[in-house]
């Protein structure tokens, strides 16, 4: 094999040319890459086909926590911006302000005409002497009604829809070639999750998601905004599963193959900050021994009852959210 070519984990072809492959997807604030894992065209599809299509979902946590896009560009957030009366549509900036300004006209109590101007703090400043310069007769009144100002910010994230599904899959997959090394990842085991990742066939769920509370307040209560890969294996089973969480919001289960066969106790953890770039990789466990994952009590929920299931794990996401919130915010915020 030539220095720099590879054996790929997606279209299992020898002697190709890695990519810079990142794990969690880098636009959401992923680190951890590898290059010895995808070749070039697997990673150009699998970016196309199964990352960006999930980005506009995840456009509200990654303004939140000021994480940039490939291009390190601020991502922007279509909001709903109302203020007394009226609604207009507009962009936040990466400190949740009103990114363009807004100029609102309405007729006062008296009858006078009103201006009132809201936005970014700078561009807000810069507009008003634009027009007193060109308005020298009118007069100004600095008032503090921010409590009249509501910023909606839509949130469309399908939970359960195969594309949020294949980038767990993909996440769980590349973890395991860059934790035991792209070989491993080539049998035929792993075939079922592969095609999944790529076309998104699947002849029974390889992922969905996670809502048992229990489990989600336990030691897979990871703090926002953190990523986490957790693997999981044993000899007394053939599965290798995986735990996939999103900024410690979205979890799910991964069947990463059901023709595994561990030779003893196998679990490994990756969590990734996504705002600090800080990466560790901890013990769920203070001393060796055995660690299996509920596996029925996890997947069960979601094949049985689907609709219940994303009922449940979003309003854990909303919860953790706003407990968040209140701690950074204090609870005179409102709700998220």
């Amino acid at each position: 094999m030539d220095d720099g070519c590879i054996n790929c984990i997606y279209c299992c072809r020898a002697d190709v040319h890695g990519s810079l492959a990142h794990i969690l997807p880098e636009a959401l604030g992923g680190v951890t890459a590898t290059r010895t894992t995808v070749c070039g065209a697997c990673n150009s599809h699998v970016n196309s086909r199964v990352e960006n299509p999930v980005l506009p979902g995840f456009a509200y946590f990654r303004s939140a926590w000021g994480i940039q896009g490939r291009r390190k560009r601020p991502v922007r957030v279509r909001a709903t911006i109302r203020t007394g009366a009226h609604e207009i549509q507009g962009w936040l900036n990466e400190r949740g302000e009103p990114h363009d300004v807004f100029v609102q006209r309405r007729e006062g109590s008296d009858g006078r005409t009103e201006f009132s101007i809201f936005g970014e703090p700078d561009a807000v400043e810069a507009r008003f002497a634009e027009i007193a310069r060109t308005h020298p007769s009118l007069r100004w009144e600095r008032l503090d009604n921010a409590a009249e100002l509501q910023v909606i910010v839509p949130f469309e994230l399908d939970l359960a829809g195969p594309t949020l599904r294949r980038l767990a899959a993909k996440v769980a997959l590349e973890r395991c070639a860059q934790r035991w090394g792209a070989e491993y990842v080539r049998g035929a085991e792993f075939d079922d999750v592969r095609r999944f990742v790529l076309d998104g066939t699947e002849r029974q769920p390889l992922c969905g998601l996670i809502a048992d509370t229990d489990f989600l307040r336990g030691s897979f209560n990871f703090a926002l905004p953190r990523h986490a890969v957790y693997l999981n294996a044993h000899p007394r089973t053939p599965l290798l599963g995986a735990v996939v969480a999103f900024f410690g919001l979205f979890y799910f289960w991964v069947v990463a193959s059901t023709r595994f066969k561990a030779l003893g106790q196998t679990d490994s953890l990756l969590l990734e900050h996504a705002q600090t770039g800080s990466v560790e990789e901890p013990l769920l466990r203070g001393r060796p021994g055995d660690l299996v994952l509920p596996w029925s009590r996890l997947t069960e929920p979601f094949l049985r009852a689907r609709a219940a299931t994303i009922k449940t794990a979003a309003q854990y996401a909303v919860e953790k959210l706003q407990a968040a919130a209140d701690e950074l915010y204090g609870r005179e915020t409102g709700r998220v």
